[in-house]
């Protein structure tokens, strides 16, 4: 790559921004055609997309999180509290609400691939998040965190979830218990990002998915209930 074009900070904004959205496109609209099986689509082609993210992240230049080195390790392990408190009150609710069996497999090549495909998934994003945050924040902080997001928001809502909105009482449900929940997920997650840098989003997002991924036992919470959770902890 030549040097110059290395420099120059938008370059690489714009690269990192059009690789995260490339592969929201691909993986919602591309993937599903390709003539294999659900299970490499999903569990192969994603994890490889993911880790292609973060592999970009890596190699590009570098930034220091807002936060000083001494205060970040508070901060990480301050998320990983927070982390722990919300699945704390999912649990607390599912006394309320219920519980149910998880959907996922719990043999050990279930784990391992769902371990696989969380954990590439995970990494790409926060990587991702940490170094437009804190490539962004220079010029306008609170602009960078809203737009940043809400990015990572719909980041985390399929294409279909999208563009099958309408003014219904499955859509006010829809809002209350999945899309404001991870608006205050991803705001939280950003902020801890942009002071710490990707070890902090990744305490704390990582905490609630290994929860729902890794857990037998789910609470079967009521929406009312699991946007309330998800909302006000963040």
């Amino acid at each position: 790559m030549d040097a110059d074009v290395k420099a120059r900070p938008g370059y690489h904004w714009c690269l990192i921004l059009g690789l995260v959205v490339a592969i929201y496109c691909s993986i919602n609209l591309l993937i599903p055609r390709l003539p294999v099986s659900g299970f490499i689509q999903s569990y192969v082609i994603q994890p490889v997309l993911w880790a292609l993210l973060g592999w970009v992240v890596l190699v590009s230049p570098g930034y220091r999180p807002a936060a000083r080195l001494r205060d970040r390790h508070v901060i990480i392990r301050f998320a990983l509290l927070i982390g722990v408190f919300q699945v704390l009150l999912y649990i607390i609710g599912g006394f309320f609400s219920g519980f149910g069996n998880s959907p996922y497999l719990f043999t050990p090549i279930g784990i391992t691939t769902n371990l696989f495909f969380v954990g590439l998934k995970l990494v790409g994003i926060e990587l991702s998040r940490a170094w437009l945050i804190n490539r962004l924040r220079r010029h306008h902080t609170v602009l960078a965190l809203v737009l940043v997001a809400t990015v990572y928001t719909f980041l985390s809502m399929s294409l279909t979830q999208i563009t099958t909105l309408r003014a219904s009482v499955e859509t006010l449900s829809f809002m209350n218990s999945s899309f404001l929940p991870l608006l205050a997920e991803s705001l939280l997650a950003t902020s801890l990002a942009m002071s710490a840098g990707p070890l902090a989003s990744i305490s704390y997002r990582g905490m609630i998915q290994a929860f729902w991924w890794f857990c037998p036992v789910l609470p079967d919470l009521t929406w009312v209930l699991k946007g309330l959770i998800g909302t006000s902890v963040p």
